[in-house]
């Protein structure tokens, strides 16, 4: 994925990611792309999180493991661009409109 730090000029930067899940590939060299199903992703977005689980089975004994789960991102957000869209005009300032 890649940062656009918003000046014309500027080239992008790459986002590393901070999970082990997409991160296959990164630490190798030369360096491999990690490739997602575009179906995969829903419009609302993905969230990856991982945590260390833990279970007792009947006999006592004690089983962790590192989990992941994948949920449905926080949604879709507002650019805030507007197009034909009709404003009032803010009055002049010597009180005449």
């Amino acid at each position: 994925m890649l940062r656009f730090s918003g000046t014309p000029s500027s080239e992008p930067t790459t986002i590393s990611p901070r999970l082990t899940l997409p991160r296959e590939g990164l630490d190798l060299n030369p360096k491999r792309p990690y490739f997602i199903a575009e179906s995969e992703i829903p419009r609302e977005g993905v969230r990856l999180t991982q945590a260390f689980q833990r279970a007792r089975w009947t006999s006592g004994k004690t089983y962790v493991w590192l989990g992941a789960r994948k949920q449905v991102g926080r949604g879709e957000h507002s650019s805030g661009l507007a197009f034909d869209e009709i404003a009032n005009a803010p009055p002049d300032q010597d009180g005449r409109d």
